[in-house]
């Protein structure tokens, strides 16, 4: 795995900012196989923002747990839609 920079946004105006600024930075957020797929040299951003402490419209937080803890969006707890 390449060594990388890790920012943590705190509004998602800031996280967007700072990818937009950033050609190889990604977004980073509780649930996500980003560091899996980095380990494996699948994806290799030089830029992690880190979005799971801003207060975004519609999610929804779960008491933290420990680690690995994250929020769920309102979307995730939807049921299925018939196709």
């Amino acid at each position: 795995m390449q060594s990388f920079t890790y920012e943590r946004a705190t509004s998602a105006q800031q996280a967007a900012a700072a990818v937009a600024a950033r050609p190889d930075a990604k977004f980073i957020s509780g649930g996500t196989n980003l560091l899996d797929l980095m380990k494996l040299e699948i994806e290799r951003p030089a830029h992690l923002v880190d979005t799971a402490g801003c207060p975004l419209i519609g999610s929804r937080r779960r008491q933290k747990a420990g680690f690995g803890s994250a929020p769920r969006s309102a979307t995730a707890i939807l049921p299925p839609t018939r196709g």
